[in-house]
């Protein structure tokens, strides 16, 4: 990538601290003792609450030092005004052991984490976590600006690059506008066992590949696992470094308990030109009788164990452990005068980069019309087929990229491969060796997990200049899951688009088959599918996604060309607001059947009612079940005036497997739905045995008749 020269400040980079190690190591000393008999005392006092309960001590003692050290000495992280531009992004993946964390920000900012929000914060839900960076509608709720929220182990690491992306890529947009192109530092701290997950070598090879250096990856190598010791079992210290320097870092070992080991690591890590990551041997009972063993995760500590890490750091058994001193409020003082001193020469160097942002975030101005009702166009109602990727493409997306740069947002488009075909492919692609502040294309290569942890690091920002669409196949869904579970979980957005090729099948072999993908996203809490047939649906989801400030949303489409089929009147943005809604009558009485077609299944719904009435007389009411998720979120009685409850129901759903017990979706019963899906027709009225049960290779229009037929028939 392009270097940037990084703004320094007196010679220094911002937040490390302006004096010498040597004028601080008292101080710093009291800070990290403090934090670390503070952390033992909190996870003593869990254990005799929670006797059986987990604490996982390893985490704690390992990162002690080091934790006390970035916070004291390198991170510019003010938590007086969390949320302003200038902050370093921290990321703790370390697994679990907060504790030092909390107790270090404790002792900077009494004014900000008061004692009680500690042990609030130390003990939640019988167990000791983490729940930082959670929003609820626009709006933190935690105090920190923590973002390391991941659900799968290393998760966080694979965040990272999302956010080095964008403070690159806005870093690039203001030396463009003659500024100063500031990027914060991106701080990862992982725990030994991160090490083994493919996410983790899925960051390292993003960022190595491109060369960005405004990242330092710390991992802290304990030895210790639920099983006792690792290093008999994988022996990640000797090659981690390796691999890594191949991939473009550079690379550091030191043992995590010396503060001058630590100290002159850090600097070091700001300056060598490159992403940086910090293999750091320590001890996971540090300070404890048996810190020269491997203690296993979740042993508890005793009372035993606290007077000996108080007689260790304090020279007294009884002492309070949660005392300060002198020497600790005198460094505790001088570090947040430097983190404002800090703040105040960067908002003379970048103007509006202290400035905080007004809460709640909202993507849409008062007054503007949504996202969905500037995407649809009148154009599109002619039309009687399309291709919904070139749709995409081509119409919406320049659209929705003007949407976002009237709302001081890039749209960004993430992608595990660009040959996937969803459309996204539009725009310069951010590469390592031409990048350009127009780039919008980000290729990850090949890694649709990595791809996903990106996508959503750049929408968890909500106070950023980004918006992001990931995209991969349907049947690659399951492994952006993690991704998804960590929006959903802080109560962030999380934007994707999914292709699939069908032809009734809905798949394109035996290995990109995406069935039960839809399906876990109907039923999953916070998701929202759109299986678009028309481009009017294809404009309404695409505007919803990008309105949305918490929720996923599943924009999910076939290549092929699309019929569209005649409809009666027109499809207005509050009725496909309902996700299942009248498209058109067949026959002229009450209907005796009603079809709902999602995806392909709505031209296919559409043949199967003109043969229904023109054949055999039969009056039918077609609809399109666009979102089944905005359906079933409807008030019931506004769902039974679309669908009436115990209705006889064809759902042609090509997307996904047969499943008669999906009948709830659409008010009925099993024994009055066909779920005609992706492999077979199946009618759960009839005995698996019955002869009459049909199989077919494809959605045809004559079995539906058939099964339509039956359906009609059937006296349940």
């Amino acid at each position: 990538m392009t270097q940037l020269a990084p703004v320094r400040i007196d010679g220094r980079f911002p937040g490390e601290s302006p004096r010498s190690l040597e004028e601080e190591i008292d101080g710093l000393e009291a800070f990290t003792d403090s934090s670390l008999l503070g952390a033992y005392a909190t996870i003593r006092d869990f254990c005799r609450k929670h006797p059986k309960g987990s604490a996982h001590l390893a985490a704690v003692g390992a990162s002690s030092t080091i934790m006390a050290c970035l916070i004291g000495r390198h991170l510019l992280w003010d938590l007086r005004n969390p949320w302003a531009r200038f902050n370093d992004t921290f990321l703790y993946s370390n697994g679990h052991g907060p504790e030092v964390l909390y107790h270090c920000l404790w002792r900077l900012f009494p004014d900000v984490v008061p004692e009680a929000w500690l042990k609030s914060r130390c003990e939640v839900g019988g167990s000791p976590s983490h729940p930082e960076g959670i929003w609820k509608d626009g709006a933190p709720v935690s105090v920190l600006p923590y973002r390391g929220m991941s659900a799968d182990l290393a998760g966080d690491v694979a965040r990272a690059p999302g956010f080095v992306l964008c403070d690159y890529l806005r870093a690039l947009a203001e030396k463009r506008e003659g500024l100063p192109p500031f990027r914060p530092h991106v701080w990862v701290m992982a725990s030994d066992g991160c090490v083994a997950e493919p996410e983790f070598w899925s960051a390292v090879q993003i960022i190595g590949q491109r060369g960005f250096d405004n990242i330092t990856l710390i991992v802290v190598d304990n030895l210790s696992s639920l099983s006792g010791s690792t290093f008999s079992r994988y022996k990640f210290s000797s090659t981690t470094n390796a691999r890594a320097a191949a991939a473009g870092w550079k690379t550091y070992a030191i043992f995590g308990h010396r503060l001058d080991e630590v100290d002159e690591t850090l600097t070091l890590t700001r300056r060598d030109g490159g992403p940086s990551l910090v293999w750091a041997r320590t001890l996971s009972a540090y300070g404890l009788p048996d810190e020269r063993k491997a203690r296993t995760h979740g042993a508890p500590i005793s009372e035993g164990d606290l007077e000996h890490a108080l007689q260790r750091f304090r020279g007294d058994p009884n002492a309070d452990p949660f005392e300060t001193s002198p020497a600790l409020e005198g460094f505790c003082r001088q570090r947040r005068d430097d983190l404002a001193r800090d703040a105040e020469l960067l908002e003379g160097i970048v103007p509006g980069v202290t400035r905080p942002p007004r809460f709640p975030i909202r993507l849409r101005a008062e007054g503007e019309p949504s996202g969905a009702s500037q995407l649809i166009g009148r154009e599109e109602l002619d039309w009687k087929s399309f291709v919904p990727r070139i749709y995409l493409r081509d119409h919406l997306l320049p659209r929705a990229e003007e949407i976002c740069r009237r709302r001081g947002r890039t749209l960004l488009y993430v992608s595990a491969d660009i040959g996937t075909s969803t459309g996204c492919e539009r725009g310069p692609i951010i590469t390592p060796f031409e990048p350009t502040s127009e780039g919008r294309v980000f290729d990850v290569g090949a890694n649709e997990q990595g791809a996903a942890h990106v996508a959503e690091a750049i929408n968890s920002d909500l106070c950023g200049r980004f918006v992001a669409l990931e995209s991969t196949f349907l049947c690659y869904n399951s492994r952006s899951w993690p991704a998804v579970n960590t929006a959903l979980r802080r109560g962030l957005p999380y934007r994707a688009v999914r292709s699939h090729s069908d032809k009734g099948l809905g798949t394109d072999g035996p290995t990109h088959a995406g069935d039960r993908e839809v399906t876990a996203i109907r039923v999953g809490m916070g998701c929202t599918d759109y299986v678009c047939a028309t481009p009017r649906e294809m404009a309404f989801a695409l505007g919803r996604t990008l309105d949305a400030v918490s929720g996923a949303h599943f924009v999910i489409f076939p290549r092929q060309e699309l019929p569209v089929p005649e409809m009666d009147g027109t499809s207005s943005e509050p009725m496909l607001g309902q996700g299942v809604y009248g498209y058109r009558s067949y026959g002229g009485d009450e209907p005796a059947l009603y079809v709902v077609g999602s995806g392909t299944g709505l031209s296919m719904g559409a043949a199967l009612c003109e043969r229904l009435a023109e054949e055999h007389g039969l009056s039918t009411q077609l609809l399109s079940g666009l979102s089944i998720s905005l359906f079933n979120a409807l008030p019931w009685q506004e769902r039974t005036a679309i669908l009436p409850a115990g209705s006889k129901v064809l759902w042609i759903d090509p997307v996904e497997n047969c499943n008669p017990n999906v009948a709830g979706m659409l008010n009925t019963t099993p024994d009055k739905l066909v779920h005609a899906g992706m492999t077979s027709l199946y009618w759960p009225c009839l005995s698996p045995d019955d002869p009459a049960l049909w199989q077919f290779d494809g959605l045809d229009t004559e079995g539906l008749v058939e099964k339509a037929l039956a359906l009609h028939a059937h006296e349940g």
